[in-house]
């Protein structure tokens, strides 16, 4: 813990002026920009000090949103999601507004209201190198994306994968009239099995609904069950638990082969492409906007590889 200086004395608590909102430490909140263009700052609230004329600061760890982190937005990126970062700050608790709540996915896929003050967390973020803890998550559907709470998905029956409407064609109004829903991977060697059912029992149990998962998830709510839960978008105990899918090996090496400041062929190349082997950093390369920015960074990570 930092020292104090003379004057100065830790608080458990700081109460929003004009209101009888208390922050706490361990708290999230959202604090106001400087740049009003700007949107607000999430933090966690780390610890509050008072100095000598009662002026409290608050020293907290900020949170960022995906566009401000290293590969910007991606499509599996939820409107509210954000990454939990090693960027602490020290701000006047005058600057903090409100109150908010920062949810594992898990917690944020069974809210019933996400509202403006939810949001959630699944990734560490390390600033100075870009690097994201964990570095794979679960993906899902034919196009092996990982969860986005804000978009509708669908389990399959069978396998219990969950799907895109988008991936598989269909519109919300189609999937709500489904009694049931079976993935075309699956769909075939159903038709056998309803068939000699039919055959053997004269006829067939009607399927469970089809269960389907929304940001509220309402459907899932409303028939219940260990089935119907939505998918487990954690790194542990989920299925296909895969890495992110990321650019291919073959975009890397064209733009490594068209990069007039690196050399094909010396040690500095060929230690670049160890470290592009990590899918992760293979998209922060890709997703640079300059070659002095690529080779900047690719001396950097090597440097840090090498202590």
């Amino acid at each position: 813990m930092a020292k104090l200086t003379s004057g100065e004395t830790n608080i458990d608590s700081y109460t929003i002026q004009g209101t009888e909102n208390i922050i706490k430490v361990g708290d999230c909140v959202l604090i106001r920009p400087t740049d009003r263009r700007k949107p607000q700052y999430v933090a966690c609230v780390e610890k509050f000090e008072k100095d000598s004329s009662n002026n409290v600061n608050v020293h907290v760890r900020l949170y960022y949103r995906p566009e401000e982190a290293a590969g910007g937005r991606r499509e599996f990126h939820g409107a509210n999601e954000l990454f939990l970062s090693d960027h602490y700050d020290v701000q006047s608790a005058d600057a903090i507004e409100r109150k908010c709540v920062v949810h594992s996915i898990n917690n944020y896929i069974r809210l019933q209201n996400p509202g403006a003050n939810d949001f959630y967390c699944r990734f560490e973020y390390k600033v100075a190198t870009g690097d994201f803890t964990p570095d794979s998550v679960a993906v899902y559907c034919k196009c092996e994306m990982p969860c986005n709470p804000d978009i509708f998905m669908m389990q399959c029956l069978k396998c219990q994968d969950w799907f895109h409407l988008a991936c598989l064609g269909m519109t919300t109004e189609e999937a709500d009239a489904l009694d049931y829903f079976i993935c075309p991977d699956c769909s075939s060697n159903t038709k056998e099995e309803v068939g000699e059912n039919t055959l053997h029992n004269g006829n067939t149990q009607e399927p469970p609904q089809v269960p389907t998962m929304n940001p509220n998830l309402e459907k899932n709510e409303e028939m219940g069950g260990p089935e119907n839960q939505a998918p487990d978008c954690s790194t542990q105990n989920s299925i296909n638990n895969t890495e992110i899918p990321v650019s291919s090996a073959k975009r890397v090496m064209n733009v490594l082969n068209n990069m007039d400041c690196l050399e094909s062929g010396s040690t500095l190349w060929c230690e670049t492409l160890y470290l592009l082997e990590d899918p992760t950093r293979r998209e922060i390369f890709l997703q640079m906007k300059d070659d002095a920015s690529r080779l900047a960074w690719i001396k950097f990570r090597c440097n840090i590889e090498a202590k």
